[in-house]
């Protein structure tokens, strides 16, 4: 069965804080990646 979709009103502070909001999450994501990735770099290079 389908979702009848209906239209409302958006605060566009609402949609300019969701999207600063997403864009620090990505920051943080991105940042984790690159640290867990030198992470493991420096730990292989310390096994070896």
């Amino acid at each position: 069965m389908a979702h009848k979709s209906t239209a409302f009103d958006v605060d566009p502070k609402e949609v300019e804080r969701a999207q600063d909001m997403w864009a620090s999450f990505t920051a943080l994501i991105k940042w984790s990646t690159v640290a867990t990735v030198v992470s493991m770099i420096l730990l292989a290079a310390v096994l070896l």
